[in-house]
């Protein structure tokens, strides 16, 4: 499904706000210790463009992880869906999320998720995220368990199997 490609131009687009936001805290502190802060003529302009930079560097790196981890969730229903509907049998798939779901909830794997979950670039690592649930929804890689085991049950009433 050209899901690398797709998460690669993505993370390409992401890194570049997160390059933009970083100039923008800079000019901003740059502006700030050299600028004289906006006193003088201009000085509501100023203040206008210390605003907007503001925004611009606290907001963007929000919003970019934001659209980011929505193209990844999407992606794995893509998968997901190819998957059943090329292997027939949509009911396998959705047993399987719910066994590895079941596994995380072990001590072990509890411990070491934690352990590797501070760690931005191990977020798509996890089949089954084993901190996953609350806020951290909008910021996780892959779709909730019982969201993709509802669409492969429903590919699995459209391909004619009954559950």
């Amino acid at each position: 499904n050209r899901d690398t490609l797709i998460n690669a131009i993505v993370a390409m687009m992401a890194s570049t706000i997160m390059i933009i936001a970083m100039f923008a805290r800079w000019s901003l502190f740059f502006g700030l210790m050299f600028g004289g802060g906006g006193r003088g003529r201009g000085g509501g302009a100023a203040a206008g463009q210390l605003a907007a930079t503001l925004v611009l560097a606290i907001v963007a790196p929000i919003v970019a992880s934001l659209i980011q981890m929505a193209v990844s969730r999407a992606r794995e229903y893509g998968a997901d869906e190819v998957g059943a509907r090329n292997s027939r049998d949509p009911e396998a798939l959705a047993s399987a999320l719910q066994k590895l779901q079941l596994a995380t909830q072990q001590p072990q794997i509890q411990q070491a998720a934690k352990a590797i979950s501070g760690m931005e670039t191990a977020n798509h690592l996890f089949i089954v995220n084993p901190l996953a649930g609350g806020a951290g929804r909008w910021f996780a890689s892959h779709p909730p368990v019982e969201d993709r085991v509802a669409r492969l049950r429903e590919i699995g009433r459209e391909i004619g199997q009954i559950f």
